[in-house]
């Protein structure tokens, strides 16, 4: 009897066992130093926001909607630029920001530039770089905003935007000229891998 009661009273000291946080409790987007445009107050969001925002609760990043099922919700792309800008999520707004690749023009291109060389959260900026991947990187500004993000101290953010660089000739000629030793490591890592002469 007294081994059971000691049981049960070091079973009760026990922390309880780990839980997976769901996706709607990832960190919140409060406002900082770092990201003082969460505190902005959001215009009225567009139709289609709150089934859009249904669609980025996936728990993993491969099962993140294609373009035709965001498609079936009206203007997807109005939809994922509302909750880049004003989510409460950092993670929703990172994954929206990162969707808009899939509608390559000029507005979502002016609309990622903006936000990547804003004062959001690196996360969602990060977005907004990965964003840029599918742009023609022909606006003003676009192909200098992501050259600045390249060498960002945030390793997120840095390699999603040398990732986007190297997408284009004219992103990956660019980059060719940045200082590699204020690159991150995995900045760097991946410039590097993306210089490499293809094997013949």
């Amino acid at each position: 009897m007294l081994t059971i009661l000691s049981f049960i009273a070091v079973a009760a000291a026990q922390p309880p066992a780990a839980k997976a946080t769901p996706i709607t409790s990832l960190p919140s987007r409060e406002a900082t130093d770092e990201d003082p445009g969460a505190d902005v107050e959001a215009p009225a969001a567009p139709e289609g926001v709150a089934k859009v925002r249904s669609l980025l609760g996936a728990r993993h990043t491969q099962d993140l909607p294609s373009r035709q099922a965001l498609d079936t919700h009206g203007d997807a792309a109005a939809a994922l630029r509302w909750i880049a800008a004003y989510s409460d999520s950092l993670v929703e707004a990172e994954r929206a920001a990162g969707l808009l690749a899939l509608y390559p023009n000029q507005t979502t291109e002016a609309f990622c530039t903006e936000l990547l060389g804003g004062e959001a959260h690196p996360k969602i900026r990060a977005g907004a770089a990965r964003c840029m991947q599918t742009q023609s990187l022909v606006l003003d500004g676009a192909l200098a905003t992501l050259l600045a993000a390249a060498a960002s101290s945030d390793v997120r953010l840095s390699t999603a935007a040398v990732d986007s660089l190297v997408t284009t000739p004219t992103g990956l000629k660019a980059a060719g000229d940045l200082d590699r030793a204020k690159l991150t490591a995995e900045a760097r890592a991946h410039l590097e891998a993306a210089m490499m002469p293809s094997p013949e």
